[in-house]
């Protein structure tokens, strides 16, 4: 037996009918019930889900069996079944996390055979794809509680997984196969130590302190506010926008007065398929830019120099993106003006020590 489905066999050959009873994926066994014309003889064979590393059992007619199954594998029941008998199988879930293939660091939570996402919004979603998980080495589950009456519900203090991440209230992770409608929901996130999670705060706040103005792609208040134009443009729900066919589209950014600042432009890393553009600041090109799987599976920024020539006595400038002739111009997951960093001081800078002689 391969799947845990409520469900009848019948073997007409051998006057067998199997019947399968079960809660799956609501809760972790199932029942099968021979009835049989005559008694036959069978190997039994039964999945052992990769996911079951503990508590695995077997009962035939109530009693235990001893099985040598590994997770993953078969195990298997040899016997001479009569009618009646019946097999109950026992597969406790229990909540773990999995890495990505290519990124260990980034897990995704499951519940046995379930995995498990939270609700999030589209904005939120674009701003930060993979939030953080801050948790010590070995203890990424610790502060789940499971919900009483909802099977496969947890919650989580803000001391595990960072509430920034989804709208600053508690967090509830669920079946995702639960999750309906076009609600946005989060299934990857990214484990950091404590430590981590402080030096990547910190880089936040620097460059927030940096940020002159910035414009949310898609989210209908933060464009309109910067004076939204273009042709042959349109926005995603994810929090992004592009232009088609040669197309084009604008915002008006705010700008400090003789300060060197410079454009972070936020772009969806898999893109690719003739995304060709230049960027241009009050009708001048400052770069051209070509997405062809730049970064995969990953959103990324670029960043290009504004010319202080551009700038020089303004409060605001026209930012536009516009695509080559029968070409696509972004998608444009998120796009700031923001001021040059100083250069790093050289008396804080370590020098090596001077070689022996």
């Amino acid at each position: 037996m391969n799947l845990f489905i409520a469900s009848e066999l019948t073997w007409p050959e051998v006057g067998l009918t199997l019947r399968q009873e079960t809660r799956y994926p609501d809760e972790g066994r199932a029942r099968l019930t021979f009835a049989c014309r005559k008694p036959v003889e069978l190997r039994l064979k039964l999945r052992h889900p990769g996911w079951a590393n503990s508590g695995f059992e077997i009962k035939v007619n109530g009693l235990p069996q001893p099985s040598a199954s590994l997770p993953g594998s078969y195990a298997v029941v040899p016997r001479i079944w009569r009618d009646g008998d019946t097999v109950e199988i026992t597969m406790p879930f229990s909540l773990r996390t999995e890495g990505l293939h290519d990124n260990p660091r980034r897990v995704a939570f499951l519940y046995g055979p379930l995995v498990l996402c939270a609700e999030t919004r589209a904005d939120t979603l674009n701003e930060r794809p993979y939030p953080a998980l801050v948790a010590d080495e070995g203890h990424i589950t610790a502060g789940l509680e499971p919900i009483p009456g909802q099977s496969g519900a947890f919650t989580a203090s803000a001391e595990g997984l960072h509430p920034s991440a989804v709208n600053d209230r508690p967090i509830t992770l669920s079946p995702i196969y639960l999750m309906h409608g076009s609600q946005p929901y989060i299934v990857c996130w990214n484990a950091l130590t404590p430590t981590e999670w402080q030096t990547e705060q910190a880089q936040a706040r620097a460059l927030q302190a940096r940020t002159v103005d910035r414009v949310l792609p898609g989210n209908e208040p933060s464009e309109r506010s910067h004076q939204v134009r273009g042709e042959r443009t349109a926005k995603g729900g994810e929090g992004w926008r592009h232009a088609v066919d040669g197309g084009w589209f604008s915002w008006e950014m705010r700008i400090l007065p003789r300060q060197p600042q410079e454009l972070r432009v936020k772009y969806w890393g898999d893109d690719a398929g003739g995304r060709e553009f230049d960027l241009l600041v009050d009708d001048e090109k400052v770069a051209t830019q070509k997405l062809d799987h730049n970064c995969p599976a990953e959103l990324y920024e670029e960043t290009y120099n504004i010319p202080q020539r551009i700038t020089q006595g303004k409060a605001k400038i026209t930012v536009k993106f516009q695509a080559h002739s029968g070409k696509t111009a972004g998608g444009v997951f998120g796009c700031a003006i923001v001021l040059v960093p100083p250069p790093p001081d050289p008396r804080q800078t370590v020098q090596p020590p001077s070689p022996k002689i």
